[in-house]
């Protein structure tokens, strides 16, 4: 972390000074309407982390409101080149006069959207970002109720990989990075069996979870470079541990 220099109270402020009341910092002029009640403004945001954080730090707000935060790392980056990422964390906050109320989906992720990609008169700052949502099981229901694209989500994660959305078409999910790639096998098909047998030709390590494990180790039989791991038994170890 960044340690903040003699000053840096009377710069900050004299900058959002400068900079507060412009479109930037509006949600109705991104949203394009009057969407949240009093948001924090990014150039406030953006200055607190210029001091605050190095070029390849992770912010996370745990009270994400509109999504400030994240408008605010990704002008930051836009400026300097940085390599900043945000976790944000919301509720939907829905209530029971309006229980399709969500925040996190309406505001909050579509704000963060709409910066990277642009909004009238306004040029997108670049970037990405997932927009996922929590949902309890109990651990006892884990090997039935999750879906598959639950799976494929929690495997990514697992290694570290960027986040790719299930394909209901897809024969076999593969994503990779320069080390290596994880295949998820939810159905073993003749179109998974030649999917298993692409990936392990492409890529130099390839990690294969599936619910029958044998048929997929029969369809690599002789890549030195593959390794099978059963499901569920792979997840449900790591949730327990």
């Amino acid at each position: 972390m960044t340690e903040r220099s003699d000053g840096a109270d009377e710069e900050i402020a004299e900058v959002v000074t400068q900079r507060s009341g412009t479109s930037e910092d509006s949600v109705k002029e991104i949203l394009g309407h009057q969407a949240f009640s009093f948001p924090k403004p990014p150039s406030l945001f953006r200055e607190l982390l210029r001091f605050a954080t190095d070029s390849d730090d992770i912010v996370l707000d745990f009270f994400a409101g509109s999504g400030t935060a994240a408008q605010a790392v990704l002008a930051l980056n836009a400026e300097d080149e940085g390599r900043r990422r945000f976790i944000l964390v919301s509720s939907r906050e829905a209530t029971k006069e309006n229980l399709d109320r969500n925040l996190c989906r309406d505001v909050c992720a579509e704000r963060v959207r709409r910066v990277i990609e642009g909004y009238p008169g306004v040029a997108g700052l670049g970037g990405d970002f997932a927009y996922l949502t929590s949902q309890r099981i109990a651990f006892e229901d884990l090997a039935f109720d999750l879906k598959p694209e639950q799976v494929w989500l929690a495997l990514q994660a697992l290694h570290g990989l960027p986040l790719s959305p299930f394909r209901e078409d897809g024969d076999l999910q593969v994503a990779s990075d320069e080390d290596m790639a994880v295949a998820y096998c939810d159905r073993f098909t003749e179109g998974a069996e030649r999917a298993l047998q692409s990936a392990a030709a492409e890529h130099h390590f390839l990690v294969v979870y599936a619910y029958a494990p044998r048929p997929v180790r029969d369809a690599l039989d002789g890549a030195n470079n593959a390794e099978v791991r059963a499901l569920p038994d792979f997840l449900l170890g790591r949730f327990q541990g």
